[in-house]
């Protein structure tokens, strides 16, 4: 058995948080098959990608609104994802799961709620500094996102309701 893969950068960082979670899910479950590397992630290491986030999947999404994210963002014949369509499909899913939040904001909560929590980050950083810095960046921004007073207005009310729930 090889020695667990080190995170080239600070952990801490969301592109080499994303860079090592891509890679370690690129190369799950290959043996070292003729065309497939570490450079493209296949849908069903995306969808165990998913399934192995904390709490990412349930009411918001579903496996079907995963595969149709990749489906959406692999390109016309291809069956793989490459790195930046990966992160074009988180963006979706960030979108979809927090769909009452700006993009940046949905992103910034998928990387802090259930991506720095995923097991294989276990394997490649000591963890628990990588999990407290997520931990304390969440709830920095919850203490900083705004919440509308209360209003007249039904639609607002319940925005407000949403936003002040999170």
């Amino acid at each position: 058995m090889s020695a667990p893969e080190t995170a080239l950068g600070d952990p801490n960082d969301p592109h080499t948080l994303l860079t090592a979670v891509f890679h370690y899910y690129c190369r799950f479950g290959r043996t070292g098959a003729k065309g497939v590397g570490e450079k493209t992630l296949d849908n069903a290491n995306f969808v165990k990608l998913c399934r192995d986030c904390p709490h990412l999947l349930g009411n918001t999404l579903s496996n079907t609104d995963v595969d149709l994210i990749f489906v959406k963002c692999k390109k016309k014949g291809e069956r793989r994802l490459t790195y930046a369509r990966f992160l074009n499909a988180m963006g979706m899913i960030a979108g979809h799961k927090y769909s009452n939040m700006p993009l940046n904001t949905s992103m910034a909560k998928l990387l802090e709620a259930h991506l720095a929590f995923l097991p294989c980050l276990l394997e490649i950083t000591d963890g628990k500094m990588v999990q407290a810095v997520w931990r304390k960046r969440a709830e920095q921004t919850e203490s900083v996102i705004p919440t509308m007073p209360p209003s007249t207005c039904a639609s607002k009310s319940t925005t407000s309701t949403a936003v002040q729930r999170k």
